[in-house]
């Protein structure tokens, strides 16, 4: 017969495929937030390393990568500003019109509680 055999995987293969599993889920899992801090990352230091380049390589003065960082910084806040309310604000990761229709869900409840008493 099949002695030491599981399920079509001899009986250490599958614990070894087994443990691989729930390492690399628990992996995923808890460096989720890391990898995506990278992730999120990634652009600055692209951007960082391009502007350092340039600099090196005497296409751009340092003065010239400063005010385009600087101006880049800014238009990147106002774009976020049309599409999302403040990282500082209670509605921080909602886009502005789910934020909107949040607050106003809240208030009317708030409005009904009122009432009530």
């Amino acid at each position: 017969g099949k002695v030491g055999m599981h399920h079509g995987l001899s009986y250490h293969l599958h614990h070894a495929h087994m443990d691989g599993m729930l390492h690399s889920n628990v992996t995923i899992t808890c460096c989720r937030k890391r990898i995506l801090s990278l992730l999120a990352a990634l652009p600055i230091l692209v951007a960082t390393f391009v502007a350092a380049s340039r600099v090196h390589d005497n296409m751009h003065h340092p003065a010239d990568v400063a005010a385009g960082t600087i101006i880049g910084i800014g238009c990147a806040f106002f774009a976020h500003g049309l599409w999302y309310p403040s990282i500082y604000s209670g509605f921080s990761g909602y886009p502005l019109q789910t934020a909107l229709e949040m607050l106003q869900e809240r208030s009317v409840q708030y409005a009904d509680r009122d009432l009530v008493l």
